[in-house]
């Protein structure tokens, strides 16, 4: 781009029929007659060329940023899908230990699933709300039939309790 406003200034014209070679530019360039002198814009002189310019650099910003917005999110898509299979394996869970990996949403989701009020579990420290889990899924377990589903019921109520 600067070769284009730049010429030797022994390939300039003078115009006035003077010998250029008694003069050594030493190498500098000068700006040629055809280009415009230098404006405060910096490299781009005229509006022709900003315009000109622009296009392409929008385009390279508006692809890098989609680029980017669509990674981020199927990383949240991914980190949501977790999340979910998390909940479908440890949400019925009588183990403390299990209860505990789950977020204060999901086990708020899972008392509201067991049938317990909305309010229910609210502004209690997220260890009390996995005991409130723990006994809603040992109620809930009681109500069965299988007698190794009431049994491990019995086993996390005590825990409870103790």
């Amino acid at each position: 781009f600067l070769a284009s406003l730049t010429r030797r200034r022994a390939d300039v014209p003078r115009g006035d029929g003077a010998d250029d070679s008694s003069k050594d530019s030493g190498g500098v360039d000068e700006p040629t007659a055809s280009a415009p002198s230098a404006t405060p814009r910096g490299w781009l002189t005229t509006p022709r060329e900003l315009v000109g310019a622009t296009p392409r650099s929008v385009r390279s910003v508006i692809s890098t940023s989609s680029h980017l917005i669509g990674s981020a999110r199927e990383r949240w898509i991914e980190a949501k899908e977790a999340q979910n299979r998390l909940y479908d394996e440890l949400g019925p869970s009588m183990a403390r230990e299990s209860l505990r990996q789950l977020s204060r949403g999901q086990l708020r989701y899972r008392l509201r699933e067991l049938g317990a009020a909305r309010t229910e579990g609210e502004g209690l420290a997220h260890n009390k709300l996995v005991d409130t889990v723990l006994l809603w899924n040992a109620l809930t377990a009681l109500q069965e039939e299988s007698a190794d589903h009431q049994a491990t019921a019995v086993q996390s109520l005590r825990t409870i309790c103790s």
